[in-house]
């Protein structure tokens, strides 16, 4: 859906850079990204497209020790579908962590 021939993708980024935030979608059905934000690569220190064309390059990017507490988080998710917020570490290329607060929903 496009308002006023502005795309809807247009709106949110804007709406996610005002708020310092960053969207993508996940498609659990087929385990692919079917949306990321440009400024993902910033947050994240990794490119979309390498994420797009291979989503488990995202678990390199997480902390090692956070891992199990994503992997339950995830797991809630997936069996209650009620909305999961999560804050966990991810390592910059540069081996420097950042955090991250995530909210999920189904």
């Amino acid at each position: 859906m496009e308002v006023n021939n502005i795309p809807n993708g247009f709106i949110i980024e804007q709406v996610a850079q005002q708020f310092g935030q960053l969207y993508f979608a996940y498609d659990t059905t087929s385990g692919t990204f079917t949306y990321i934000a440009p400024a993902f690569e910033q947050l994240w220190g990794i490119k979309p497209e390498d994420v797009f064309s291979n989503p488990t390059a995202l678990l390199s990017c997480i902390h090692e020790d956070d891992w199990g507490f994503l992997s339950h988080q995830y797991q809630k998710l997936m069996m209650t579908h009620e909305k999961v917020r999560a804050e966990f570490r991810t390592v910059q290329p540069d081996r420097s962590t950042k955090w991250i607060c995530l909210s999920a929903c189904f």
